[in-house]
């Protein structure tokens, strides 16, 4: 009599696992042949036929021996920075009332570089000669202090001077024109401009 715990071994597992272990991993594909034939050489010929001459056909031109064209260079440099004075002068006292206090400039010097970056007001050689000249500007401020309009009341005989020192008036920033003590826009204001 056989025990009852004894297990006989499973024919279809073992059989299945006899397969597996035998497969193998199928061999590579064999790497394809190049089939094409080789290229023959390509035969080559002797060439008889001589190389036009066509140096009298273009017209070389000669080197040119004129002289440079002299490039002129300004007598005068431009400097680095300039300084404009700011001083309010007597406004006319029609334009304001009894209760009325002009616009005054914060400060009444400031530096400026010919730099356009850093400065919209644009200096040229023209202006250096008209330094140190005086030119009354007309200003109108408003409620900040801040100049909207500036335009030339005297000049000072070189239009390219006053318009740079009506530029640089537009820049400025005043102490705003006050009525009974509240800040007014007002156009009473003028100050002589001095650039040195």
């Amino acid at each position: 009599m056989t025990n009852s715990l004894e297990r006989k071994p499973n024919s279809a597992l073992s059989q299945w696992r006899s397969q597996k272990g035998e497969q193998k991993r199928p061999p590579p594909p064999p790497k394809k042949k190049n089939l094409s034939p080789p290229t023959p050489p390509l035969p080559t010929l002797p060439i008889d036929i001589p190389v036009p001459d066509v140096s009298q056909q273009i017209e070389i031109p000669a080197e040119s021996t004129a002289p440079l064209e002299q490039v002129e260079t300004p007598e005068q440099v431009i400097p680095v920075r300039l300084t404009a004075n700011l001083t309010a002068t007597e406004s006319d006292p029609s334009a304001v009332n009894e209760t009325e206090t002009i616009a005054r400039p914060i400060q009444e010097t400031e530096t400026f570089t010919a730099d356009p970056t850093s400065s919209p007001c644009l200096i040229t050689p023209d202006v250096l000669p008209y330094r140190n000249r005086t030119v009354a500007v007309q200003v109108t401020t408003n409620e900040a202090g801040q100049a909207t309009d500036a335009s030339v009341r005297q000049s000072s005989g070189s239009p390219v001077y006053d318009e740079l020192a009506v530029c640089l008036v537009r820049q400025w920033q005043f102490e705003p024109a006050t009525d009974q003590g509240v800040p007014v826009v007002s156009d009473a204001l003028v100050v002589a401009v001095r650039i040195e």
